[in-house]
Order: structure tokens, then C-alpha cells, then sequence
């Protein structure tokens, strides 16, 4: 029987507050992927803004002049679903052009497609159609000796020596990360990253194929960071309180509300909520 006390409180609460929506966005978890093997799980909800992300910090910043070439390489496993392809970003943090690539969203009548370098692939910059259904490697090289960029998808070549247009100081951290970027109701989504790789003047600098980590919360393991933005509001609350105190196998039990995974909806699940409020 639910606390009638504790469902008063939540009706109080939530007609002092307004804002955007949320749903079921987890900050990346280590888990089986569809292939049965251990990979990072990104997933979002249905609301304009929700983010999974992942940021790995180097463990000695690069300077990209004092180098020959810099390679990135990762695997992508995307799912068809009844909704849109929202956006899924990588990322140099430091000073370094091209250092952005995104798979891109629907827009309008057209498919999703793969940017490796940059967010609308602008002269000469390539693209191709995004893969779904299967692992697909990104791979990036920075040639600094002859100022190039090229990469592959899928092991296909997409750009093949286009111009290196900046050369800074630093690189410190290479972040991935899927945003829901479309309106509110173009779906749920969730993707997987396998094997993580940085070469250096054709010498591996890190390398983490996640296989050996432990289950659950990617933040802290193998240098990783790791987390969500996530917005929750009236709408929110009233769905988390007609689940709460109820335990798996209960009429009004919802999985998107037992945030610590322990088959029921109670108080720690309840700080959880809290903490994401209207974030």
C-alpha cells in the first residue's frame, strides 16, 4: 500500500516546478551488447536535450606539432528503431581542425548520415550513410607531416588527404557522446561503443577493448568519465509517483523509475530523481 502522506508531498512539490521532459537517460554502463560481448551502452530518452557521455582524459596531454601522425579508432553499433537516429558526437578536446565528427539525425527527407570530420561535411569533407543493425569502425588520421586528414566507415574510405586547416598546442581528452537534439517525441535511443583506441607515431597511446571491465557504471574505470544531462519536470513526477512503492511484478511498476536497480521504487530511487530536477 502506497504512503498517501509521502504522494501528497510529491503533488505539492511538483506544482512549484515547470520545465522539459525525460526519459529513462543513463549515464554509459558497461553491458552485453547485442553481439553478447561487453560494450558501452549509451542510452537517451525521448526529450529535446538529454545526453549520455563518455570522456576519457589523457594521461599526458599531446602536443600535436611535436608529432608525425595521430589515429583515432572506435566501433559503433547503432539499432533500428521506431523513432529518428539522433545525433552521436566525437570529440577532441583541444585545438586541433578537424577535431569534431557526428552521425547526424534525420533532417527533413533526409537518412542519417556519418560525418567523420565535422558536423555538415562542408567542401571537401566527405560523408556516407550511417550502418545500423551491425559494429562499424570509425578511424581518423591526423597526418601532421603532410597536413592531412583522412578517414574510413565501415573500413571504407570516406576522406582520403583532405586539408589539416589547424595544428595547435594541446590535446587533453577525447569525449563521444549521443544527444537528443530533435523535439521532444522523435524516440528513444541507444548506441554502443567497442574498443576504444589512440595511436601516436604508429605506436598504440591508449587502448581499452572494455571486455576485461566490470559490469555496470563505465565512470572511473579504465580512465573514463562518464555521466548524463538529463531535464525532468511535472509531467516526470507524476508518472515516478504513480510507480512509487511498487516492486517488480506490482501493478504501476515502471523499470524506468528504479533507478538503482533493485526491482522497487523507493527513497533511493527518489534522490536520484531529485538530483536531475529541472537540470
Amino acid at each position: 500500500m502506497r504512503n498517501n502522506s509521502v504522494s501528497t508531498m510529491f503533488v505539492v512539490l511538483g506544482i512549484l516546478f515547470t520545465g522539459s521532459g525525460w526519459a529513462r537517460t543513463r549515464a554509459p554502463e558497461l553491458a552485453e551488447d547485442p553481439h553478447y560481448n561487453q560494450a558501452v551502452r549509451l542510452e537517451i530518452g525521448d526529450h529535446e536535450g538529454d545526453e549520455s557521455w563518455m570522456y576519457l582524459p589523457l594521461p599526458e596531454t599531446i602536443t600535436p606539432g611535436d608529432h608525425s601522425n595521430i589515429w583515432i579508432y572506435f566501433e559503433i553499433y547503432r539499432e533500428t528503431g521506431d523513432g529518428w537516429a539522433e545525433n552521436l558526437y566525437w570529440s577532441w578536446n583541444g585545438d586541433i581542425d578537424p577535431g569534431i565528427g557526428t552521425q547526424w539525425d534525420h533532417w527533413g527527407t533526409e537518412p542519417p548520415w556519418t560525418y567523420p570530420f565535422n558536423w555538415w561535411s562542408p567542401p571537401p569533407y566527405q560523408h556516407t550513410l550511417t550502418l545500423f543493425d551491425q559494429y562499424a569502425a570509425i578511424e581518423m588520421l591526423w597526418d601532421i607531416d603532410s597536413s592531412t586528414v583522412s578517414s574510413w566507415y565501415g573500413y571504407s574510405a570516406i576522406d582520403v588527404s583532405q586539408p589539416l586547416t589547424e595544428v595547435g598546442t594541446y590535446l587533453d581528452g577525447y569525449r563521444i557522446y549521443l544527444r537528443h537534439d530533435a523535439a521532444t517525441g522523435s524516440g528513444s535511443e541507444v548506441v554502443w561503443i567497442n574498443y576504444f583506441m589512440i595511436i601516436v607515431d604508429d605506436e598504440v597511446y591508449y587502448e581499452s577493448n572494455f571486455e576485461g571491465l566490470a559490469p555496470g557504471p563505465l565512470n572511473g574505470q579504465d580512465d573514463w568519465q562518464a555521466g548524463a544531462n538529463i531535464t525532468v519536470n511535472l509531467v516526470d513526477f507524476a508518472e515516478f509517483a504513480g510507480a512509487w512503492l511498487t516492486s517488480e511484478g506490482q501493478a504501476g511498476y515502471d523499470d524506468q523509475w528504479d533507478f538503482v536497480d533493485d526491482n522497487s521504487i523507493d527513497l533511493a530511487d527518489l534522490r536520484i530523481f531529485c538530483s536531475y530536477w529541472l537540470q
